[in-house]
């Protein structure tokens, strides 16, 4: 996480293979952005970032709900909120 002067919120995301096939992959990105953009619709931060996931016991991510990944985005988020 880096700030940034362009009053925007940037990020990137870092999939590896490991973590399943292109549809799961793609599906974390979209959930992310959806997440995200409901997040910067109520305030405005100026921040470039990038997620990671890294590599987990077989399967892991196939069960992971949208709820979940949501409540683990709302975890990070609350930590950029007592970083700022």
């Amino acid at each position: 996480m880096q700030k940034t002067p362009l009053e925007q919120l940037r990020c990137g995301w870092t999939i590896p293979r490991q973590i399943g096939g292109a549809v799961l992959r793609n599906r974390f990105k979209r959930w992310g952005r959806e997440y995200l953009r409901a997040w910067t619709a109520k305030q405005q931060p100026s921040l470039d970032m990038n997620l990671i996931f890294k590599r987990q016991a077989a399967g892991f991510y196939a069960r992971v709900s949208h709820k979940e990944f949501d409540e683990t985005m709302d975890k990070m988020v609350g930590k950029l909120e007592r970083h700022r």
